[in-house]
């Protein structure tokens, strides 16, 4: 009989980076020792609630994305199906005199699982291929491509229309719903352990699924339950 707590079918975490983001009540700038035990923790915890074939994405920047991943298989236990990208342009970023390393571009998201067959359904996603569209190849599958592995979408900066105000850490719902219909079993739940801004419970309810997230901030809450009012009213 399987366990009555794993219930998630999609995790989609999106923690914090540890890089000194001024959150509300949150400290960003914790010491190594303390914010990879921190992160071993939530990671361990959810993989208890994980169906054995559900899939668990985390998303990370270049500072501890390469000892979270061997922490993930090497001491929790779990497998690395892919390494992902979320790929955006940046604007102007401090004084051009001033730089030390080029601009930060892009998140890490690593997909982890129980086992090697998680789910994963590449038709809900399909994109039209060159082989088709451009070169009228016959062998290309009608249904169209799988998208690959680096998805390419502007960051949710201070101008653009998805802007939640109060809120720079934000993810667009058109990419987490690329994640959903992919990763998701059908009436499926999605969990979210760090929902932020919301966007991938609103992307969750979009496309029709169960949902759940787990906020610290009260502030935050009050920002998603108001952006998930608007999803039943007007489909945003």
């Amino acid at each position: 009989m399987k366990s009555q707590k794993e219930f998630a079918n999609l995790i989609i975490a999106d923690p914090p980076f540890n890089i000194g983001y001024k959150y509300d009540i949150y400290n960003d700038k914790r010491d190594y020792s303390e914010y990879m035990k921190w992160t071993y923790d939530w990671i361990n915890e959810c993989k208890r609630i994980l169906h054995d074939d559900g899939n668990m994405l985390i998303c990370m920047g270049d500072e501890y994305v390469s000892d979270i991943d061997v922490m993930c298989r090497k001491d929790i236990g779990l497998k690395r199906i892919e390494w992902m990208i979320w790929h955006y342009k940046f604007g102007q970023s401090g004084k051009l005199d001033q730089r030390r390393k080029f601009t930060r571009s892009k998140t890490h998201i690593l997909r982890l699982c129980k086992n090697d067959k998680p789910y994963f359904n590449a038709p809900a996603v399909a994109i039209p291929s060159d082989r088709l569209k451009k070169y009228s190849d016959n062998r290309a599958d009608k249904r169209g491509k799988c998208p690959d592995d680096v998805f390419i979408y502007k960051r949710i900066a201070g101008t653009h229309n998805e802007r939640v105000e109060g809120v720079k850490t934000q993810m667009p719902v058109a990419l987490l719903e690329i994640w959903i219909k992919s990763m998701c079993k059908p009436n499926g739940i999605v969990f979210d352990p760090f929902p932020g801004s919301g966007a991938s419970l609103v992307a969750a309810k979009k496309l029709g699924y169960d949902f759940m997230g787990v906020e610290l901030s009260n502030h935050y809450t009050d920002i998603i339950n108001k952006r998930l009012t608007l999803v039943s009213r007007n489909n945003i």
